[in-house]
C-alpha cells in the first residue's frame, strides 16, 4: 500500500561469494546453478497448425518452456493470446503464412491457463490453451516512480506477465474504490489514477483472478 506523495528510499544488498582452493566449491556453484536457472531444464513444445485446427489444441508447459507454432497448411494462420475475438496482448503472431513459424518463450509469466486462437479462423473453432503448471506464487507487486500532477497519480507496478492486478485508492483507509484492472502483458505496467483530485490518498494494488 501506497500514500501519495511519498518519498522513497532504497536499500542496497551486497551477496559475496568465497572461493575455496579444491572442486568441491566450484561443484556446488555448478550444481546450484543448474537448480536455479530454469532456462537450463526448459522444454520446447510445437502446436501444428493444419487446416483449421491447432494440434494439439491444449497443452501444458512449465515456466520458461518455448513455444512454437508451426503452419503445416496452405492458408495464412495467428497464434493470438486471449478469448476469441479480443485479444488481451499478452502475445500475438500476426500472419504466419504455409511453412512459417512463430515462438513464444513463456519466462516471467504467471502461472494459470492461456487461451489463443486464430483471429482468422476461430469461427471455425480454431481455438486452443495452454496451462504453465509450476510457476511461483505470484508475491506482492513493486510499485516504483510515483508521480503526481494535474490531478493526476502515476507509478510503475512490477510483476509476473498474465498477472491481472486490481489498483483501489481511498483517503480514510477505510473505503476503497477502484481505479483500473490491468493484466499484464509486460513485467513493468503504467498505473495511472486520472482523477486523483485529493492531494493526499491512498493507494493499494491487489491480485485480480
Amino acid at each position: 500500500m501506497i500514500m501519495r506523495p511519498q518519498t522513497q528510499s532504497t536499500v542496497t544488498s551486497k551477496r559475496e561469494i568465497k572461493h575455496g582452493t579444491g572442486p568441491w566449491p566450484y561443484a556446488a556453484f555448478l550444481a546450484a546453478f543448474l537448480l536455479l536457472n530454469p532456462a537450463v531444464w526448459a522444454a520446447s513444445y510445437t502446436v501444428q497448425m493444419t487446416g483449421f485446427v491447432f494440434s494439439p489444441n491444449t497443452l501444458s508447459i512449465a515456466q520458461g518452456d518455448s513455444v512454437t507454432w508451426s503452419n503445416a497448411g496452405i492458408f495464412a494462420h495467428t497464434a493470438t493470446s486471449g478469448t476469441a475475438p479480443i485479444p488481451n496482448s499478452l502475445w500475438n503472431s500476426g500472419s504466419i503464412a504455409g511453412s512459417g513459424r512463430y515462438t513464444v518463450t513463456y519466462s516471467n509469466f504467471a502461472g494459470g491457463t492461456y487461451p489463443f486462437y486464430c483471429s482468422f479462423h476461430y469461427l471455425e473453432g480454431m481455438t486452443g490453451s495452454l496451462t504453465i503448471t509450476n510457476a511461483p506464487a505470484t508475491p506482492p507487486p513493486l510499485l516504483t516512480n510515483f508521480t503526481w500532477n494535474s490531478n493526476q497519480f502515476q507509478f510503475t507496478l512490477s510483476g509476473p506477465i498474465g498477472q491481472s492486478y486490481v489498483t483501489e485508492t481511498s483517503t480514510d483507509l477505510a473505503s476503497w474504490s477502484g481505479v483500473s484492472t490491468n493484466l499484464a502483458a509486460s513485467t513493468h505496467i503504467t498505473i495511472t489514477d486520472t482523477n486523483a483530485m485529493n492531494p493526499f490518498a491512498f493507494y493499494r494494488v491487489r491480485l485480480g483472478q
